[in-house]
């Protein structure tokens, strides 16, 4: 299977860096067979009995992982909405991603199991497009403010992604996200 993108982030918050994520998308229709099989494989049953369910009703399915948390992600995206569990060992979260205003700006929710309920608002996501070297000095200032006990590891990591792209940058009460390629 060939991942129609590949993505990188990193996280950082008042405790540190988390550069340890990824997210790979892949279009159903282009390999439902394999997905199905790569998801009852690799992740717990009510993971699989969620794509089983859901696929037919979307474009696309993402995985994701953050390597330092233990953290496995599966998404569903159709039309600038995203569907996603997160699970970590018994742990579920449950949450939607959607466009607003235009397509440059998604936010997220944490909702209840049925996706009826929003438990809390999560992040707002902006997308930028644009070379990391461009970004710098914002991406300092954000650092500044919410992890500057961290500024120097954040500092360390800028300097071995100036090279990469931003494509997305996301904002919560306590973090912020770099999405990058």
């Amino acid at each position: 299977m060939k991942p129609y993108f590949t993505e990188y982030s990193v996280k950082v918050t008042a405790e540190g860096l988390n550069p340890f994520r990824m997210i790979q998308g892949y279009h159903i229709s282009d390999y439902s067979k394999e997905l199905k099989s790569h998801i009852e494989k690799n992740y717990p049953d009510d993971l699989a009995d969620f794509y089983n369910e859901k696929h037919h009703l979307y474009d696309g399915v993402m995985f994701g992982v953050d390597g330092t948390q233990g953290v496995r992600k599966l998404y569903l995206e159709n039309d600038g909405w995203l569907k996603s569990i997160e699970c970590q060992g018994s742990r579920r979260k449950y949450k939607i991603y959607r466009e607003e205003f235009s397509p440059r700006l998604y936010r997220s929710w944490e909702l209840d199991r049925d996706y009826n309920k929003v438990i809390r608002t999560l992040t707002t996501s902006f997308s930028l497009f644009k070379p990391m070297h461009t970004q710098a000095d914002m991406l300092i200032r954000m650092c500044k403010k919410y992890a500057r006990a961290h500024l120097e590891d954040f500092k360390q990591w800028l300097d071995s992604e100036l090279k990469s792209s931003i494509n997305w940058f996301g904002v919560s009460n306590n973090s912020f996200t770099i999405y990058y390629g």
